[in-house]
């Protein structure tokens, strides 16, 4: 009778914790106010938001933002008119693939992201998935559903350790609680990414080139063998957010799949991605990862041939592989196109300084200072034009 009691007991714990939190999403209705425990998300969100610009992780670009932000206004439309609460687009410096929404509607996209990205419509894809979290209250729904499960895990190890262990329950460790605790359920991000998709298309974007912006997180991860890029974890993989987008696109949205007057808006995204491109290079560098860098410069240099910066950048990709001739190539025509960027003068001073060709190196090391007087190195490079006046 004892463990009839106790096994009806889990099934009614089970079903109560199968399902996140229900939370009323944030609509047009009413200004929204948020609860107890949601204020205190949102206060986390503003201590992590100031942790980022104090590291210097934000990627500070205004024209870069207000783009970001006009997509994501499209997407709301009136969604949110009528409350005091929007989401915020920004972006931080990051070469992986990933995005991700805080429980105040603050959004980041990684240069990474940006940088691989072919248009607007994939853009709104993962904008979509991401203002998707913040309407749906999906921090606050997790933070429920997480402590419950971890509630349930515990009750439920007390009552089968109890029906078959008695009185040495308490010698046993906590380990289903811990078990418990992942990212945002399954439930709450196939959720995410029905309410994203109908935003995208409700938007007038093609849906088809959701699937594509899926293929690079999926490409991204099989490269990278990474999980699921989006900010809270989860324990689905690439594999089956691809399967699922499928199942949407070709489904409910077929439709609007084959309709040819669908917006994809490559050009204004190229160009307010032109920056980004040569910043998130830069950060591959770093990592090591010289095929992608020499890729998305590569990208730049194709829509904008004569980019000062854009051949300067190549030219620190072939430096970094050895390809010397070709770095001093580049450098060569990145101070041809633009006279006043100091730079290429330090590199092919430093260059040819290297191979022992003390005129030449003089002479740009020259330039550089004569451009840039004031520059951090400059001490450094002056001292090398002493050394090279010393008999």
């Amino acid at each position: 009778m004892v463990r009839r009691s106790l096994f009806l007991l889990l099934l009614s714990i089970v079903a109560a914790s199968c399902a996140p939190a229900a939370l009323p999403p944030i609509d047009s209705s009413k200004a929204f106010q948020a609860e107890a425990d949601e204020k205190k998300l949102w206060d986390e969100s503003e201590a992590f938001r100031r942790r980022l610009e104090k590291a210097g992780l934000v990627y500070e670009d205004q024209e870069l933002e207000n783009y970001l932000n006009s997509v994501a206004a499209r997407l709301l439309g009136n969604r949110l008119q009528g409350t005091n609460v929007l989401p915020k687009v920004k972006v931080v410096k990051d070469p992986f693939l990933n995005a991700f929404a805080l429980p105040d509607g603050s959004i980041y996209f990684h240069t990474g992201l940006l940088a691989r990205m072919e248009n607007e419509a994939q853009l709104a894809t993962v904008l979509g998935h991401e203002i998707a979290h913040f309407i749906n209250r999906d921090s606050a729904r997790q933070l429920r559903y997480t402590e419950n499960r971890q509630t349930t895990a515990r009750v439920l190890q007390t009552v089968l350790v109890l029906s078959v262990f008695g009185v040495f329950a308490d010698k046993l460790p906590d380990v289903w609680a811990s078990a418990s605790v992942t990212g945002y359920s399954k439930e709450i991000e196939n959720e995410a990414d029905g309410t994203g998709l109908n935003l995208m298309v409700a938007a007038g974007y093609d849906p088809k080139e959701s699937l594509k912006a899926f293929d690079l997180l999926k490409q991204d991860w099989e490269e990278g063998k990474v999980k699921e890029p989006f900010f809270y974890g989860t324990p689905l993989l690439i594999e089956d957010r691809v399967e699922n987008m499928s199942r949407l696109v070709n489904g409910v949205y077929q439709k609007e799949a084959v309709q040819a007057a669908r917006l994809v808006n490559s050009e204004s995204f190229s160009t307010e991605m032109q920056r980004v491109l040569l910043e998130n290079a830069l950060l591959d560098m770093n990592l090591g990862r010289m095929r992608l860098a020499e890729a998305v410069v590569e990208k730049h240099l194709r829509r904008e041939p004569d980019s000062a910066r854009g051949h300067f950048t190549r030219g620190e990709v072939f430096r970094r592989m050895g390809r010397l001739e070709d770095a001093a190539a580049e450098y060569v025509r990145a101070a041809a196109l633009d006279s006043g960027y100091a730079d290429p003068h330090r590199e092919l001073g430093l260059l040819y300084r290297a191979q022992s060709r003390s005129n030449e190196s003089r002479a740009e090391f020259e330039k550089y200072l004569a451009l840039s007087p004031k520059a951090l190195d400059a001490p450094i490079i002056r001292g090398y034009l002493q050394d090279a006046e010393t008999p």
